[in-house]
């Protein structure tokens, strides 16, 4: 039972609870090897508690909100067992890699032998930057064995089947999927394991305020509860009645909505490293609006990867000079 939840008359008073001060000395609390039960931390706040803070001076309530708990006694509460009742800190899972699969995942609906050279240079920076990964590149034909399209509306967009597809492939295989036009700048060894340790489900998060995450570089460990869970309801969505018009970006909604309302997808939000996506945006934004790139070049040397975007004609002798700028090896083997 939580501490801030005990009633003023909660256990023995004895000369300790009656005299004991915010600058008074700390007391010596028992501390069991063990807690078999919720029953016995409740019996062993009610008996403590009193020896650690005097009750009576919190109107029966030890309420932060307020600040009647002071910081003397909130360390001393630290300090025992106690904090397991209402003050602990929920420890980061920490994890092997054995179910991360070394697999990116890449979709250009007409195959990449067709595509424009700016998302054909994206494809070769995951090959360069990860040569002990598998890069999957699917084309259409490869992508209907997958989410067959024929049970989804004949006008679906592109980007929303593509949306399908990547949820699709993480819950049944786990590994990374990128968009065509993510510029791979470091290798996924440097970074992603690291995050992957703590976490079954990473995304980059908050790329603007009306969405909780950005879907165009998504990472999850073989059969992950999360991915799992969006891919579930992904399939009712489409098999339901959906909003008409369809918003562009009903992919973060739904994940947001679920975030809310899945208690396992709250929990492991919580659990996930936070990393922004913004700064993935540098060198778009910079192109869509022909400003300059030097303020931001020391930040996005380092930044794992840059999301680009092909529909607003990057030149490509523009990229081939700002990335010898920010990383001169990568260009080396890309251009």
């Amino acid at each position: 039972m939580p501490v801030a939840r005990q009633k003023a008359d909660a256990g023995p008073r004895g000369p300790a609870s009656r005299g004991l001060t915010r600058s008074g000395p700390a007391t010596t609390v028992a501390r069991p090897d063990r807690w078999e039960n919720s029953e016995m931390i409740f019996r062993h706040v009610r008996r403590e508690l009193p020896k650690i803070v005097d009750p009576t001076r919190f109107g029966g309530r030890l309420r932060f909100a307020q600040g009647r708990l002071g910081l003397n006694d909130f360390i001393r509460i630290k300090d025992t067992p106690l904090q397991n009742a209402g003050f602990g800190v929920p420890k980061y899972p920490m994890a092997d890699l054995a179910d991360m699969p070394r697999r990116v995942y890449l979709y250009w609906d007409k195959g990449f032998e067709q595509a424009p050279e700016l998302v054909r240079i994206c494809a070769k920076s995951w090959r360069v930057q990860n040569p002990d990964w598998e890069i999957t590149l699917l084309d259409a034909t490869a992508a209907q064995t997958i989410v067959d399209r024929t049970a989804l509306p004949a006008n679906i967009r592109e980007a929303h089947y593509s949306d399908i597809l990547r949820t699709r492939l993480l819950a049944q295989h786990g590994g990374v999927w990128a968009d065509a036009t993510l510029l791979a700048l470091r290798p996924l060894d440097d970074w992603l394991l690291q995050i992957m340790t703590q976490t079954g489900f990473f995304a980059f998060s908050r790329e603007t305020r009306d969405r909780i995450m950005a879907s165009w570089f998504l990472a999850a460990r073989k059969d992950d509860a999360v991915v799992a869970a969006i891919d579930a309801r992904v399939q009712r969505f489409w098999n339901g009645d959906r909003p008409d018009p369809l918003p562009y970006f009903w992919y973060h909604y739904l994940v947001e909505y679920l975030h809310r309302t899945d208690r396992r997808v709250a929990r492991a939000w919580v659990d996930m490293p936070g990393l922004n996506a913004h700064p993935m945006l540098l060198m778009f934004l910079a192109y869509k609006y022909r400003t300059d790139l030097g303020p931001h070049v020391d930040l996005i040397r380092a930044m794992p990867l840059q999301k680009l975007n092909y529909r607003i004609g990057i030149d490509t002798g523009a990229l081939e000079r700002d990335v010898r700028l920010i990383a001169p090896a990568l260009a080396d083997r890309l251009f």
